[in-house]
């Protein structure tokens, strides 16, 4: 099984998702940056990961349409595909539209307390509550019928959704966030852009989140076989 991880870093230098993402897979696995390199065809993957981004779902930058049309013809294909934050709302406006996702009501930042439903594929072997890192200004919302949500915290009630009957994911978390990954991400909104409360558990909490990375990736990596 082929996994192709579409890297939605605008910094690269500095986040670079893709890597982050890719240590959870066996290879063969191919990372393209989706803001410098042509997406490739869709024979030449067997499966789909969409990554976080310091981005905006709800611009309408070309690279953003080019790759919401990718991912409605990865999924029309039977892909297997997971979304990562920005990924995961990425792929809620492709298959839905805009109004599926809009500003969150309450930005999160550091590692949170998400509630999940361990009866789908995606979470058998995690725990029903689960520390994940997240880092996200926007949400999705208001589920079609096709969707189900599958993850909640206090603040986002669709923390991931599973397109129903079919092997694709969003989840809000970072399930790929170590703790260097995710002390970078912090730095980048908390002390650049000045936007981020952190609360006093972030430090001590930070050494859970990579615990669950190893079932969920290997969980969807069984998606489709």
């Amino acid at each position: 099984m082929r996994t192709l991880i579409l890297d939605n870093s605008v910094v690269p230098i500095f986040l670079r998702e893709g890597r982050l993402t890719r240590q959870w897979f066996d290879q063969p696995v191919q990372t393209l940056s989706a803001l410098r390199q042509p997406l490739p065809a869709l024979d030449s993957f067997d499966r789909l990961v969409l990554s976080g981004s310091e981005a905006s779902v709800l611009d309408d930058r070309p690279w953003i349409q080019r790759e919401m049309e990718f991912v409605r013809r990865a999924v029309e294909e039977g892909k297997p595909v997971l979304g990562a934050c920005f990924g995961h709302q990425l792929l809620a406006r492709a298959l839905w539209g805009r109004k599926y996702v809009r500003r969150a009501a309450a930005p999160e930042f550091g590692w949170r307390n998400i509630r999940l439903d361990t009866s789908d594929a995606l979470f058998t072997g995690l725990p029903r509550e689960a520390t994940m890192f997240c880092s996200h200004f926007d949400e999705v919302v208001d589920l079609p019928d096709e969707a189900q949500a599958l993850a909640s915290s206090d603040y986002c009630p669709v923390h991931a959704f599973r397109l129903r009957g079919r092997p694709v994911w969003g989840v809000q978390f970072h399930p790929e966030m170590d703790r260097l990954g995710g002390l970078a991400i912090l730095t980048w909104f908390g002390l650049l852009r000045r936007k981020v409360h952190l609360d006093s558990s972030t430090a001590w909490r930070a050494a859970e989140g990579p615990i669950h990375a190893p079932v969920l990736f290997s969980n969807f990596a069984r998606a489709g076989r």
